[in-house]
Order: C-alpha cells, then sequence, then structure tokens
C-alpha cells in the first residue's frame, strides 16, 4: 500500500508500505533456518523490487528525492530484497534507469535494527504501531504463531511495551509484565 506523507516528513517524501496480509502460506524460517541459496515459502519474488518500482515512478513525477521503506535485515527471515546491499544495488538502478537530473534514493532507515529497536523508536517517535502487522497466516486477527508473529511479539516483549494488536492464539510466547513506566505511558 501507498502512505503519502504528511509532517514530521518533509514534502514530496512517500513511503513504500508492503505487506503479506491475508497470505496463507507457511511462516518464514527462523533466523537458525536461514540459507540465502534457497527461497523461503512465504518469499513473493520481487516484492520489493515491485513496490519500490511504483514508488520510484511517482517521486520521479512528483519530484520527491527519497522514498522510505522500512526493511530491516537484522532480525528478518533472509529474504534477498531487505538487504542492504539489496538497497544499494537498487539505488544504481534508479540512477540509471531515470532522467539525469531526477536525483531518488531509497532509504531503508530501520535495515541495521533489531525489532526491538524498530519497536522502541516508534512508541518514542509517536508512530501508530496498532497500524503495524506482521502476520503471515491472517489479516484480520494476527495468528500469533508464524514466525513474523513470533519475531514481532519478541521485539514488543523485549522493549517492555504491550503489541497492540490482537492475537489469535500466543502459543510458545511467554511475554512477562510491562515495566510500570510503560503502563502510565499507553
Amino acid at each position: 500500500s501507498w502512505l503519502p506523507c504528511g509532517e514530521p516528513f518533509k514534502k514530496h517524501t512517500f513511503l513504500a508500505s508492503g505487506t503479506n496480509r491475508g497470505q496463507t502460506r507457511n511462516a518464514p524460517p527462523s533466523k537458525n533456518q536461514r540459507d540465502l541459496s534457497r527461497v523461503f515459502p512465504t518469499y513473493v519474488p520481487f516484492r520489493n523490487t515491485h513496490i519500490i518500482a511504483i514508488a520510484v515512478s511517482w517521486a520521479e513525477v512528483a519530484g520527491a528525492t527519497r522514498i522510505y521503506i522500512g526493511a530491516t535485515e537484522v532480525d528478518s527471515s533472509g529474504y534477498p530484497d531487505c538487504r542492504k546491499s539489496y538497497f544499494q544495488a537498487y539505488n544504481r538502478l534508479i540512477s540509471e534507469g531515470t532522467r539525469p537530473e531526477t536525483s531518488i534514493i531509497i532509504e531503508p532507515p530501520l535495515i541495521d535494527m533489531t525489532k526491538k529497536e524498530v519497536v522502541e523508536k516508534g512508541k518514542e517517535l509517536g508512530a501508530p504501531l496498532h497500524l503495524t502487522w506482521s502476520c503471515y497466516q491472517d489479516e484480520e486477527i494476527a495468528c500469533g504463531v508464524c514466525d513474523s508473529c513470533l519475531l514481532r511479539l519478541k521485539g514488543f516483549m523485549e522493549a517492555g511495551i504491550k503489541d497492540p494488536i490482537p492475537y489469535r492464539n500466543k502459543k510458545g510466547v511467554t511475554v512477562k509484565p510491562c515495566p510500570k513506566e510503560f503502563e502510565a505511558s499507553r
């Protein structure tokens, strides 16, 4: 989905936002199961490439200079299009494939952050965390058992912040109570 940005974002900035909401495929493999030589069950071939291509087209028309995407490499499931090297390569492609006067750069500001750090930064910035989604199994109520849900729950738990989205099931996840200072801020 596309989200034109308002304040505090700069004028002519677009966010590329991709999700697999509603897919009923298997969850991504855990970090220990990653192998970049194979394709994962939830990998959508070239997904970010397509989303970013649309963003680049609109950005060039609008005169935008930045495209922000919330990909993270550290706690991800190893998708090839969520790596720092992928975004570096795509920036070279943009330079080659747009008009000479166009200067568009993809910025993945979360790329080196853990899920815990992303949650903490979101809380600090007042981001609408209740509108974020990670589940690969459902689009109405998160399943709570796929790898993406588990990584998300772990990030919120480590940050000491209650995850604001509903879950059908939280089996296998021990969620300790949030510290009192976080309770007061909700």
